[in-house]
């Protein structure tokens, strides 16, 4: 039998992180990555997560957890301020080991799922990228069985559930090519001028998200949000940011006028948006950009000491 209370929490209510820019018209039913460089756990992600999180929360609905690789960090989640006990009541957790372990999860406990508002699926790339290794040469195997992963995903959203996969990023290496005139000596092709042209090229490692943004799985994200660390200025109030070049303001970075934040961009149905945020010493999000207080934020790794003796 069907309760109220059932019903009331099969309602789609829009989540939000509190960050008005990244939050849009909030996030609703439908799924979502959130993707950070290297160190993810600790330049935002698990901060938007459990911001959404308790805004789910606050609202009556259930949430729960699917961590792999990394543990998820509960004692940010306890010390932020709009934390309640009673949600503890309302969080599960669950460990599985590998991809195929998380297919026959979503394709087997319809049931079991259906109780949660939200889940949240914790090292994502790693698993995805274990998968990937496990069936090399299976090509057509390994589509068959994502793509089905995806469709049970995307099916349990279809009553108002809201679904995250989160995780790092993948390195990968490309050659950045420049052309050069040649030395007299050197031997190179010769231009439609006569002149000896070399290529050269510089080698770059850079992040790129695990899935990416034109696989044809992106097709089931509703959006795609990428977590970085930039520089911004810093004037009196940390309230109005800025690219910057760094080699121009060395001078400031050493004045501390520059501060390096976390920054993200999000993806989403042919539109995207980027800011800037920064974390509280209770791992709360602060919007610089929508004029926020930053009375007790931190930013920068060398602040990692005044983290600890909150923690």
């Amino acid at each position: 039998m069907i309760t109220g209370l059932d019903l009331l929490r099969n309602q789609p209510i829009h989540c939000t992180t509190g960050i008005d820019k990244l939050d849009g018209d909030g996030f609703d039913e439908g799924i979502y990555d959130i993707s950070g460089s290297i160190g993810y756990g600790s330049i935002g992600v698990y901060e938007i997560i459990i911001e959404l999180m308790i805004s789910k929360l606050g609202n009556g609905g259930k949430v729960l957890f699917i961590e792999s690789y990394n543990k998820f960090p509960w004692f940010k989640l306890e010390m932020n301020k709009r934390y309640d006990k009673r949600f503890a009541n309302m969080v599960d957790c669950i460990s599985i080991d590998n991809l195929m372990e998380l297919i026959i999860l979503m394709k087997n406990n319809d049931r079991l799922l259906n109780n949660y508002n939200m889940i949240i699926i914790d090292s994502f790339n790693l698993m995805y990228e274990g998968f990937i290794e496990e069936l090399k040469g299976e090509k057509s195997k390994y589509e068959q069985c994502v793509h089905l992963l995806f469709y049970q995903m995307n099916k349990l959203c279809g009553n108002g559930k809201i679904m995250f996969t989160i995780g790092g990023m993948s390195s990968i290496s490309q050659r950045v090519y420049k052309e050069e005139e040649e030395d007299d000596d050197d031997e190179g092709e010769e231009s439609s001028e006569g002149e000896n042209i070399v290529n050269r090229y510089i080698k770059q490692d850079i992040l790129v998200p695990t899935i990416s943004l034109n696989n044809k799985l992106n097709i089931y994200y509703k959006r795609r949000i990428i977590i970085y660390r930039d520089w911004i200025y810093d004037d009196e109030q940390l309230s109005n940011c800025e690219y910057i070049s760094f080699e121009r303001d060395v001078i400031r970075l050493n004045e501390g006028k520059i501060k390096c934040v976390p920054h993200y961009i999000s993806i989403g149905e042919g539109s995207s948006v980027s800011g800037f945020f920064l974390i509280s010493k209770t791992f709360e999000l602060i919007d610089i950009e929508g004029g926020m207080g930053v009375d007790d934020y931190e930013v920068t790794d060398n602040d990692m000491e005044d983290r600890k003796s909150v923690v």
